[in-house]
């Protein structure tokens, strides 16, 4: 399995990856979570029912799931993913400082 960075010792776990989607584990929530995705840039997480969460940014930003779906056309925000990680360790980081 590929080194996950900052991503390895924390929260998320990839599992597996297919055609369409990809299979996490989630420590903090401890569940399973499939994030799907349909070209050319349509994303589905099970867990948050949305598009648009810390498990689509983790799948997304996983070198070997961004490289095989932009293969199949599926085209990638960068920008967007950046945006959404910032926002994710922020709210990672007042978490800290409030628990």
């Amino acid at each position: 399995m590929e080194n996950e960075g900052f991503w390895s010792t924390q929260r998320f776990k990839h599992i597996n990856m297919y055609r369409d989607h990809v299979i996490i584990m989630d420590k903090l929530i401890n569940r399973v979570v499939t994030v799907y995705f349909k070209p050319p840039n349509k994303t589905y997480c099970d867990a948050c029912s949305t598009g648009d969460c810390e498990h689509v940014v983790y799948a997304l930003t996983m070198s070997k799931v961004s490289k095989i779906l932009k293969g199949k056309g599926f085209k990638i925000d960068n920008e967007q993913i950046e945006n959404n990680l910032e926002e994710f360790m922020l709210k990672l980081s007042s978490r800290r400082i409030h628990t």
